[in-house]
């Protein structure tokens, strides 16, 4: 059929990027405008509930099924009835990722492949339809987002409850403290539009919430629960009785500074350190499992667990500096090397996934959006997005496979062979990126080289990024 290996990959790239090209649309019903939420087609099917739990900053090697020293069992026990997605890519920090996820696009072509700090302005564009909107446009009138948001702060129309949620309670920026719950000096903890005076442990309130928001749903009601949790990301702290599951000892000093015992007087940031970085982090990263592990017992004892589509995902990989492991792979957050982009990912659905399985086929966070409108309206693509539920039925998909995926500026995969800042990789038997196969695959290398530099033509949107936002009294947002 093929003359040669050029014909062949020269066929497949000309798909994909067709596809791409004429996807580039807004897609709910062929319309360029947000839905009508108050008219919208609803659907009689019985539709499941959704609940997606992002980790922010997790490694590869920081899950008890992968074989990591951190104590997850929760999740663990969950994966063993789920989907495990081995070959889950997700973009290298956390706005973009999230940005993915609830747009169904890269976030190059929004202008937002970069992370919103506080003095940035910007955020996910009200003609974007997002998830939550989607979503509202086929029944589900309940849709929370409770965690971190980080999809823009410096405008009231990027506020979640604009953005097609219902209800919101935590973060709206990173870097939150975990205690005081304050960023860039001023409190960022809400609930809705109004601040928040909550008291505790990031993590477990927002776990409390996120029960409390199940509890209160009618048992035939859908909903759709998103729970980005800003653990384990930095800064490092935890309470002492997680810390303790890791031998914490309180007669030797905490990680920032040699001279400071946790019995001392703390300063704010130091509240919450372990002996060491990576004691400390293990100990959020149990924390969250808890936290996961109570959403997962609630859904199971109002018995709606085998209707609900339960997905975990981190949204990058981790930063070791931090106390992240991302092992065997090389690379950490903020790099295309799988270390920084394959992250751990599972799906937990009965309807769909009887017993364990593992996936191998190459899937993105921008499948997300595809598969949940799959899974609601049969529509299986999305932008730049392909429903994974395919791969449910088998241990890969054929389309998933051929496509050629970006994954940054500067690398693209298909299904083993993956470009990375001009060198290729067979990922089959190199997943450390050690071996450049060019020499023996250079009409490949061509190939991927020039699909790259058109997905970056298409998808990489110029803006002028402005940081001359200041972060108002506890995080309000501005009304334009």
């Amino acid at each position: 059929m093929f003359r040669n290996i050029s014909d062949y990959y020269f066929l497949i790239g000309v798909v994909v990027l067709l596809f791409f090209s004429c996807n580039n649309v807004k897609n709910i019903n062929n319309a360029d405008q947000k839905p009508d939420t108050t008219s919208g087609t609803k659907t009689t099917k019985k539709l499941p509930n959704i609940v997606i739990i992002v980790a922010d900053d997790l490694g590869w090697n920081d899950v008890g099924f992968h074989g990591s020293d951190i104590k997850t069992s929760n999740i663990d026990n969950i994966v063993k009835k789920s989907a495990e997605f081995n070959r889950f890519y997700a973009y290298h920090s956390c706005t973009p990722t999230r940005v993915g996820l609830m747009t169904g696009k890269f976030p190059g072509r929004l202008g937002l492949n970069h992370v919103l700090y506080p003095q940035r302005k910007g955020g996910v564009p009200e003609s974007e339809v997002t998830l939550a909107e989607y979503l509202d446009n086929y029944g589900y009138n309940r849709r929370a987002c409770i965690g971190k948001w980080h999809l823009g702060h410096s405008s009231i129309k990027y506020h979640p409850l604009n953005q097609g949620f219902t209800y919101f309670y935590g973060c709206y920026g990173g870097l939150v403290d975990y205690f005081t719950h304050k960023n860039a000096n001023e409190l960022d903890w809400h609930k809705n539009f109004e601040t928040c005076n909550d008291q505790g442990y990031a993590t477990d309130l927002i776990t409390k919430e996120a029960v409390k928001f199940i509890n209160d749903t009618e048992k035939n009601e859908p909903f759709f629960l998103y729970v980005p949790y800003n653990a384990p990301h930095s800064p490092l702290q935890a309470p002492e009785e997680y810390l303790n599951m890791y031998d914490f000892d309180k007669t030797k000093p905490i990680y920032s500074d040699i001279n400071v015992l946790p019995s001392d007087k703390l300063l704010p940031y130091q509240i919450g350190q372990g002996n060491t970085k990576r004691q400390t982090y293990a100990a959020m990263v149990t924390a969250m499992d808890i936290g996961i592990g109570k959403i997962y017992k609630t859904l199971e004892e109002k018995k709606l667990l085998d209707n609900t589509f339960f997905l975990f995902v981190s949204d990058n990989g981790g930063t070791p500096y931090y106390g992240g492991s991302n092992l065997p792979f090389d690379g950490k957050k903020g790099t295309s090397k799988e270390g920084g982009v394959r992250v751990p990912a599972f799906l937990h659905y009965p309807e769909k996934v009887e017993s364990y399985k593992k996936v191998e086929s190459v899937i993105s966070y921008v499948d997300i959006y595809a598969t949940i409108k799959d899974l609601v309206s049969g529509i299986k693509e999305n932008e730049d997005g392909i429903s994974f539920l395919p791969t449910l039925n088998s241990n890969s998909s054929e389309i998933h496979d051929q496509r050629f995926l970006y994954i940054s500026k500067t690398s693209v995969i298909q299904k083993n062979i993956k470009l990375n800042e001009g060198k290729l990789f067979d990922l089959s038997n190199d997943i450390k990126e050690k071996n450049n196969i060019i020499e023996k695959n250079k009409e490949q290398f061509i190939l991927m080289s020039d699909t790259l530099n058109k997905f970056n033509t298409i998808i990489d949107k110029k803006i002028t990024i402005d940081d001359s936002h200041k972060v108002s009294e506890e995080w309000k947002m501005i009304v334009e």
